[in-house]
């Protein structure tokens, strides 16, 4: 089942329209397991993007999502029809075809989302979520020297480089 609201895919066209001349337009999606007594996984793909707020002098992340599902399985038709709804609707109701200007997803790693949203956004460079990426550490390195290595991945995260944590 997928769903939406028109006031979430305004907000995400209107969001896009101020980040489009920037060309920094990312996409960030997860589902979330067992969500209730039936199991069901809960799924959504969002627009994300950062901006320095100078009135508080830090930087702020905004995520607005746009099209959200329940399914079965967190499988590979559960993400192609969120992503291809998603641009579906943004191209018809707001005429912003998300194919041609999404150019950054960052996902959990999961290979059934991954190859469907590679081939929902071909522009898009491929990123895996920090903190999934953390839990892959903390479940294959135990102990301290896990947590040292999840330490190093917090501080690298900050340091610009097009080659960390591409898929």
């Amino acid at each position: 089942v997928l769903f939406t609201a028109d006031h979430l895919l305004q907000s995400c066209a209107c969001f896009i329209s101020k980040a489009a001349a920037e060309d920094q337009i990312a996409l960030v999606g997860d589902f979330t397991h067992d969500v209730c007594i039936d199991r069901l996984k809960e799924g959504s793909i969002s627009v994300v993007g950062t901006h320095f707020d100078e009135h508080h002098c830090q930087w702020q992340t905004t995520t607005i999502p746009g099209f959200l599902a329940v399914a079965d399985e967190e499988d590979k038709d559960a993400w192609r029809h969120l992503a291809e709804t998603f641009n579906k609707h943004m191209l018809e109701k707001h005429g912003i075809d998300m194919q041609a200007i999404v150019n950054a997803t960052f996902l959990d790693g999961n290979p059934a989302g991954c190859g469907q949203v590679a081939a929902a956004y071909p522009n898009a460079d491929a990123h895996r979520c920090l903190q999934h990426i953390k839990a892959e550490v903390r479940k294959h390195i135990p102990g301290g020297v896990g947590h040292q290595v999840c330490l190093w991945l917090d501080m690298v995260a900050f340091v610009y480089s097009d080659a960390l944590f591409h898929v």
